[in-house]
This record gives structure tokens, sequence and C-alpha cells, in this order.
């Protein structure tokens, strides 16, 4: 087999992938970050999901303890001192990584201790991370409306889907055409 029909032939292949894969309606994990000025926390508060990261930035000359005790016991979930402001590494910041499987929805207080002393509280809500699908729940009926669009979108679906495999085999008839004045 020839260069270019192999290569041929795996072009026609990923296009025929693409047109046959899944959509999933999806979301990376985000980062929220919060500042802990001199006199305040901005912001004071936050509405985050699960799966997302906090950041705590420390701009103050001395370090501060970020503490969160999710359950109430009274024993911190996650205890992290920022150090002093320094731009050269990390060690002013602190990161929570809210892992679905360890942080439930629900709402939360952060407490920043500064100097052995209670200096700020940050609530914060978390959501669950919901992937649902788009497809209707069974037994749901479209208007006739609905319907007509819903078939505009298939008959659109479908004639791209011709133009791009008319596309691929006039590639291909081209490229055996030029392996064959070979």
């Amino acid at each position: 087999m020839t260069e270019s029909r192999l290569l041929s032939r795996t072009l026609v292949l990923f296009i025929v992938a693409t047109l046959v894969m899944p959509t999933v309606a999806a979301h990376g994990a985000n980062t929220f970050s919060f500042i802990m000025r001199s006199e305040v926390v901005q912001p004071n508060s936050a509405q985050v999901l699960q799966n997302d990261t906090l950041v705590f930035y420390n701009t103050a000359d001395y370090n501060r303890s970020v503490l969160l005790d999710a359950d109430g016991d009274g024993m911190e979930e996650f205890a992290c001192i920022a150090g002093p402001s320094n731009s050269l590494n990390t060690s002013d910041e602190c990161y929570l990584w809210l892992d679905p499987t360890n942080w439930s929805a629900g709402n939360y207080e952060i407490r920043i201790i500064s100097n052995g002393t209670l200096w700020n509280t940050i609530p914060i809500s978390i959501q669950l991370d919901n992937h649902t699908e788009v497809l209707p729940p069974d037994g749901f009926v479209f208007e006739p409306e609905q319907q007509e669009a819903q078939k505009e979108g298939l008959e659109r679906f479908f004639l791209s889907a011709a133009i791009i495999l008319a596309g691929a085999a006039a590639l291909v008839r081209i490229s055996r055409n030029k392996s064959g004045d070979e």
C-alpha cells in the first residue's frame, strides 16, 4: 500500500470517527482565589462547585492560618499556614481542592487566624458538581414547533456529514489518481 493511500484512508477514518462521536455537556474544575490583604479578604464569600480549588494568597508580612472544620467536631479537616508575602515562591499561598469524595454540598465557614487570634471568616457554599444528560426525560413529548426545529437540526447535521464525506471521497480519489500517475 502506498503512503498516499494510507494517508487517505487514515484521513477518512478520522472524519468518520469525528462524525460518530457522542457529545457531552461538562466543564473543567475551576480555581477560586482569595486575597488576604492587610485589612480585608477579597472576596469575602464564595459559591463554588465540588472539584474546584480554593487558593488563598497572603499579602501581609506575617503568617496566617487558614482553617476549616467541615463537620463541626472541633477537628480541622483543612489547615494550612500561608507564610509572609513572598513573590519568589508559593509559601504565602494555601490550596484547598474540594474533592467530591470528601466535600459534600453545603455551607461552610473558613476561619483565618492571624497572630494567634481569629482575624476573618469566609462563608463558602459548595454546590454539587452534577453532570446531567442533555436528553429530555423519558415520556417527554415535544410540541409540534419543537419537533420541526429538531427535524431541521437533524437535516443540517446530515447535510454537513454528507458534505464532509463527499470532500473526503474527493481527496481519496485525487490521491489515488496521483499515485496511479507515478
